[in-house]
């Protein structure tokens, strides 16, 4: 257990009281988002009042450590509250929560090495409110989480939920974790006993080899199909589009939820991993393919699934 971590239950089962209630008792408020025009992001803007900085998850970390710097400094602030958006809105955007969570870290990292915080809390919030107590807790600063009445978040699928101060520790100690393991020095990733290939169904295509397991990956699979149509597969721009539709509303929220696209490829990594030989079959190889992406989660290349906008 966190020891320097507290979780705690507002009086109140909605999400204001509590925003109003972390922008008055922090002497600053940062918000961290890839939108600033939600109802979430007005409404702590609005609490703030002057004592607010924004920052753009499309900023540099080390530009954006600088931003928060110079507001810690104006306002000699020594407690900081951490608001952005929720994981619904990162995810629409190609944000998860552990990608979010390393953002948040790399900037509060840079800006304790110069400038002492005696707290940091959040609204507890999935995206960025986790997101700035998991940070607080890796920089070893006290925490605070102030949820709503039955500890309400808002889960990947953009719908409210109520659990116990438990559940939630648990999140933010699983997001601990996450870091830690992920800012540990990489060993090279062990090479995959077996094979995974996109392959296609069109003629003239790539076709899959006489040893491999093929696996739909089109609309006759309806876990791994692509649900956007393309109308012309000769057009680049309309490749390109369905794709990053299907990588940033189906795929990552999908993984996020540990969904049924999770379930099956995990289920074929482990099927690689044990040497099998697995061809993704859809239409479009050796033309860019949505399936691309899942043999990039299965190979465990965060670049494919995480690009650089």
């Amino acid at each position: 257990m966190i020891e320097s971590l507290a979780v705690i239950e507002h009086g109140l089962a909605s999400y204001p009281p509590r925003t109003r209630e972390n922008a008055a008792k922090a002497d600053l408020t940062v918000a961290f988002a890839v939108d600033f025009d939600t109802h979430g992001e007005r409404l702590t803007r609005k609490a703030a009042g002057t004592r607010y900085v924004a920052i753009s998850l499309d900023s540099d970390p080390i530009e954006a450590a600088r931003i928060l710097y110079a507001a810690l400094r104006r306002f000699q602030a020594t407690t900081l509250n951490v608001a952005g958006n929720s994981l619904p809105t990162l995810l629409g955007r190609g944000w998860t929560q552990a990608r979010a969570d390393q953002f948040v870290l790399d900037v509060l990292a840079t800006c304790s090495k110069h400038w002492k915080l005696d707290s940091i809390r959040s609204g507890g919030q999935t995206g960025i409110d986790l997101a700035g107590v998991t940070a607080a807790c890796i920089l070893d600063i006290p925490a605070i989480a102030l949820l709503p009445k039955g500890f309400l978040q808002r889960g990947a699928d953009n719908k409210d939920f109520t659990q116990d101060a438990q559940s939630v520790r648990r999140q933010i100690e699983s997001g601990v974790e996450r870091l830690k393991q992920s800012n540990l020095p990489q060993a090279e990733p062990e090479p995959l006993a077996g094979s995974i290939q996109v392959v296609s169904k069109r003629a003239g295509g790539v076709k899959p080899d006489a040893n491999q397991t093929v696996i739909s990956a089109d609309r006759t699979n309806p876990v791994l199909g692509n649900p956007f149509h393309l109308r012309d597969w000769r057009n680049p721009a309309g490749r390109h589009n369905v794709i990053e539709r299907y990588r940033k509303e189906v795929l990552l929220p999908d993984l996020a939820a540990q969904g049924p696209i999770y379930r099956a490829l995990e289920d074929i990594k482990a099927r690689v991993k044990a040497g099998g030989h697995i061809a993704l079959a859809c239409w479009c190889a050796p033309l860019p393919c949505h399936a691309d992406h899942l043999k990039a989660y299965i190979e465990g290349d965060e670049t494919n699934l995480n690009p650089k906008e």
